[in-house]
């Protein structure tokens, strides 16, 4: 990993998401907004379950205790409504996960209350069904975090048949970027449980915030930890301009998604169709391989609905000034700083779709987008059709 020092130190210590005083002291609904607005750090599936984790604050916010079954239901749908648009990149992992946990918490209310539920003035009555609205949200949370596994065993089996169908015993070739926790899991899972596999991993730095070298060095230090270093897993960090010279002779492209549209076109961190298109040029027998939970597909709808989500200039020139690069603020001025943080992969150039519900074909893909629609609109369309109003 031949990068400068003052480099390799920021990548080591990069600036944390903090939950500061001022953030901590706003109500659960205005927290987890400011939290998945101002959140960097995590990718779609953690804010996704972090929004979970704000949804069930509000339900059983003892500030806004409401009076009726109805108020309550409303109130909780409306900051599901408002959580899910708060950060419109990561919006259809967060939607899936507060709509999942509305239904679970609709359906417990029935089984506890009957279908006449709705009708429920007690003030009692009603506290005890905010308890099991927040007790069932955090089942759904549960259960997000066991796919994890379920997805890391989709992913070694589709390794293991990778790695099956190469000719002689030499490592998988993969070429990756950006920091994914659920992809370092699957590589990890894939090595621990498969002694035989070998892996040259080839990652792109993901300028400006480097989670690419973030991921290469936290994939190193967590598969090695005591183990002495041996031949199974060979790491190439380079800088973005330097993802050709990674491309050539690559077996895999690893992509993680964000957001994964109707069609199959995919969502990811910048640098994402650089890599792919590099791979395709220059390894024409390349498998682009999305590894995600299902719950990034979008409901239905093309790329071009989704703005691209422009971020603090800073972040790229910051990485100057840690080089020493003399700049002067007055005559950046005459210059646009771009920092996109996402951008889409069309559905032409993939070859395989990975989750914890297996692989996933594009028609697959289709119809998770339309049933998610239908349990979107069943919980929040009337919300919705009033917001247009």
């Amino acid at each position: 990993m031949n990068l400068p020092e003052v480099i390799y130190n920021y990548i080591l210590k990069p600036p944390p998401f903090e939950m500061n005083n001022e953030i901590m002291h706003l109500a659960p609904l205005q927290r987890g907004i400011r939290m998945l607005q101002e959140d960097f750090e995590n990718g779609a599936r953690v804010l996704a379950t972090k929004a979970a984790e704000a949804l069930k604050g509000v339900i059983v916010d003892e500030e806004k205790v409401a009076q009726t079954a109805e108020e309550l239901w409303n109130a909780s749908r409306l900051a599901g409504l408002k959580l899910k648009n708060a950060r419109p990149s990561m919006g259809a992992a967060i939607g899936s996960a507060l709509t999942q946990a509305l239904i679970a918490v609709k359906e417990a209310w029935e089984k506890e209350l009957g279908s006449n539920w709705m009708e429920v003035e007690d003030a009692e009555a009603v506290k005890r069904m905010a308890e099991i609205g927040a007790k069932q949200v955090q089942v759904i949370i549960t259960q997000r975090n066991k796919s994890a596994d379920r997805l890391a065993d989709a992913f070694t089996a589709w390794l293991r048949k990778k790695s099956c169908s190469l000719a002689g015993s030499r490592p998988i070739r993969i070429l990756t970027l950006s920091y994914s926790s659920s992809l370092k899991a699957c590589i990890i899972k894939a090595l621990t449980e498969t002694p035989e596999l070998l892996l040259d991993i080839r990652i792109i730095e993901s300028r400006p915030r480097f989670e690419g070298a973030n991921f290469g060095i936290a994939l190193c230090n967590e598969f090695y930890g005591e183990r002495a270093p041996n031949d199974r897993l060979s790491i190439q960090i380079a800088t973005d301009s330097g993802v050709a010279m990674l491309a050539k002779s690559v077996d895999v492209v690893l992509l993680g998604a964000d957001r994964i549209s109707s069609s199959g076109d995919v969502s990811n961190k910048m640098g994402s169709l650089a890599v792919t298109l590099c791979a395709k040029a220059l390894s024409p027998a390349v498998e682009v391989a999305v590894v995600s939970e299902s719950d990034k597909i979008a409901t239905p709808g093309t790329m071009d609905e989704y703005a691209e989500e422009d971020n603090d200039p800073h972040e790229i020139t910051d990485t100057w000034d840690l080089l020493g690069l003399k700049r002067n603020d007055e005559s950046l001025k005459h210059c646009t700083i771009r920092n996109v943080y996402f951008e889409w992969v069309p559905s032409k150039w993939i070859d395989a779709y990975i989750c914890e519900r297996g692989i996933l074909t594009r028609e697959d893909v289709m119809n998770i987008s339309r049933k998610t629609e239908e349990m979107e609109r069943g919980v929040f369309g009337s919300l919705e059709a009033s917001n247009h109003k």
